[in-house]
Parts: structure tokens; sequence; C-alpha cells
């Protein structure tokens, strides 16, 4: 039986590491979008596979991406904790095309994210995030990125 020289969670490990990287450039360029849908796929991959340095490590990315736009601590975690076990694990359940599923996790991130930011704005009376079109626009974005590397 011949071994592969490159390992899956070696790969796994080294694309966390440009997400990394990218979480901390991409606030920088306006036109980057956030990977918010990618940070959702890759925390419920990682509840599904019982992988804690891999749940540590997105966990460490959401809060980079939290300090980076100015997001309250936490709560982008604690929105998709409530999005994964209320709808995602259902969604798997009667959805079979996998590529389905990781577009509508995509667009339920931001959707959640974006009432949850709305709501937290709301309950502390400060200033959340307008909708606009280059939310659209990252969300395609994120889409192609997914099916080229996550699908």
């Amino acid at each position: 039986m011949q071994r592969s020289i490159i390992n899956k969670t070696y790969i796994k490990y080294f694309y966390i590491c440009l997400l990394f990287i990218y979480e901390v450039i991409a606030p920088i360029y306006w036109y980057l979008p956030p990977m918010v849908g990618v940070l959702f796929i890759l925390l419920v991959q990682s509840f599904k596979n019982n992988d804690t340095y891999y749940m540590f490590a997105v966990l460490l990315i959401i809060l980079i991406f939290e300090a980076n736009y100015n997001i309250f601590p936490f709560v982008t975690i604690i929105i998709f904790t409530i999005l994964h076990y209320s709808i995602s694990s259902r969604l798997e359940a009667v959805i079979i095309c996998n590529k389905c599923v990781l577009f509508i996790h995509i667009i339920l991130a931001y959707i959640f994210l974006y009432l949850g930011l709305f709501l937290i704005s709301f309950i502390f009376n400060s200033e959340y995030l307008n909708f606009n079109f280059i939310l659209i626009l990252h969300i395609i974005i994120e889409m192609i990125i997914v099916a080229l590397f996550l699908g």
C-alpha cells in the first residue's frame, strides 16, 4: 500500500493558517469578503469531527474576525453555535446535495450574523452594519471559494 506524502490533516491546518493570515489582512481592503460563511462551515465541521485543536483554531480565527470588524466578543461564536444546533443539523438531514448544504450554510451564516448584530446593536444602542450590495458579492465570492476548496 502506497502512502501519500501529504497527510490530509496537514492540508487542513495549512488552510487554517492561510485563513488566519487572510482574516488579518481582509479588513484593509473593502473588496475582500470577511469569510463568514467559510468560518461557519469550518466550525460545523469541527463540531462534527470532535477535533478540539481544529475547533480551537477556528474559534481563534472567529475572535480575530470579531476584533477586526468591531463586533462584540463571542457574539459570532454564540450565533454560529445557535445556528448549528437549531437549523444546520436538521438541514443536513433533509438535503442530500453536499454543495447545496454548503451554499445554504453560507447564506444562513450571513443572514443570522446580520440579524444577531442588528439585535445586539438594538439592545446596546450602538451602530450596526447597514445592508449593502457588496454583501451579496461577498456571498457569491465565498460560494465560489467553497465550491473550489471545500466542496
